[in-house]
């Protein structure tokens, strides 16, 4: 396990164990250093390992060195900030946000568990605890997650297409 500023950088070796294993809630960043919202990000990820230091895990995956760990969560873009509690995702986000969001969801992570499982309106990806079929430890869930994200990417580009055309026959073009 490396640390940096309190984060943990995570690779194929120590996922499982610091992520699929821990009793903690942990956020992973899925980054590359070649991308700049990734590099806007990272002050904000090093405060929240610091803010959360003991009660919640925070790691970088590098995407461009890891990438079986990226084809296995579905990352499509990055940044993209994955939750995972009980060694399980519960929660997904893609794109710079902001360090208030991502202090709230991690503040849910914490909280006692009511009973319900919870589903996130802004996730990009079903609530992976709704799947209790696990094999070897990997979750059978992610291909469905993939394919959920794929589509609602798919259905954005044919609404923002549609969108395109509609204009420009308004206006004439």
């Amino acid at each position: 396990m490396t640390k940096n500023a309190q984060y943990i950088t995570l690779n194929e070796n120590n996922f499982k164990s610091e992520v699929l294993e821990g009793a903690e809630p942990v956020l992973v960043d899925f980054w590359a250093s070649w991308c700049g919202p990734c590099h806007m990000l990272a002050p904000v990820i090093e405060e929240l390992a610091v803010e959360f230091e003991g009660r919640a895990k925070v790691g970088k995956v590098d995407v461009d060195q890891n990438r079986l760990l990226a084809e296995e969560y579905g990352i499509r873009s990055i940044p993209t900030l994955v939750f995972f509690k009980d060694g399980r995702v519960v929660d997904q986000v893609a794109g710079a946000v902001t360090k208030r969001v991502l202090a709230d969801k991690l503040h849910a992570l914490l909280q006692p568990a009511s009973g319900e499982e919870r589903i996130s309106s802004d996730s990009y990806a079903p609530d992976a605890k709704t799947s209790s079929d696990t094999k070897g430890g990997r979750d059978l869930a992610s291909p469905l997650r993939r394919g959920a994200s794929s589509l609602a990417s798919s259905i954005r580009r044919g609404l923002t297409s549609a969108i395109n055309v509609g204009c420009r026959l308004l206006v004439g073009e």
